[in-house]
């Protein structure tokens, strides 16, 4: 059995914002040759995009960056060919969340607006196999998130406790790539 510990500091600059200082600290444990835990701890941030900062009309030169501490807990199990199924729990508390809201002069503008509590599951399965000379990778995910507002908006109209609007409870993706030599087809 193998465990890992990592601790990383990461600082970066920004022009137009001023980025947080952002520690993670994980820890990881491989319980057998096929399952592994893994628990982290990080602050995390994401920087206005340039259409939030500048876009015209509606771009905010005043924009903050979005502010997260998130928590995980993720358990892989590798299966008997080329099977790996991977599941996650995670929290995270988002401040300065950037929504694009409408404003007094009728155009949409992105504004730090909401304090945000996201927590749920991932479950993902990924499978791959040969045929001849194609190599045939099916990735099927589950997500179920609730995203709640924890402060109350006044516009958009953003109850204290609701879901947030654009981020939905439950979705289901199914990805294919067919490989063949350095071609991937991906649908």
């Amino acid at each position: 059995d193998r465990s890992t510990f990592n601790l990383i500091f990461r600082q970066e600059w920004h022009s137009e914002s001023k980025l947080p200082f952002a520690p993670s600290i994980s820890y990881g444990h491989e319980l057998n040759d096929k399952r592994n835990i893994t628990f982290k701890i990080s602050k995390e941030f994401r920087a206005p995009t340039a259409n939030e900062l500048f876009w015209r009309p509606g771009g905010n030169g005043d924009l903050k960056p979005e502010i997260a501490w998130s928590q995980e807990i993720t358990f892989t199990q590798k299966g008997k060919k080329n099977n790996k199924l991977t599941a996650s729990l995670f929290h995270r508390k988002i401040e300065n969340w950037v929504l694009w809201t409408l404003n007094d002069s009728q155009f949409y503008q992105a504004t730090n607006i909401a304090s945000v509590r996201s927590y749920g599951i991932d479950i993902s399965n990924v499978y791959q196999f040969q045929t001849s000379k194609t190599i045939h990778t099916v990735i099927g995910n589950y997500a179920y998130v609730i995203a709640e507002n924890l402060k109350s908006v006044s516009s958009p109209i953003i109850n204290k406790g609701s879901q947030l609007f654009y981020k939905p409870k439950h979705k289901i993706t199914l990805d294919y790539t067919a490989s063949i030599d350095n071609l991937h087809f991906n649908i």
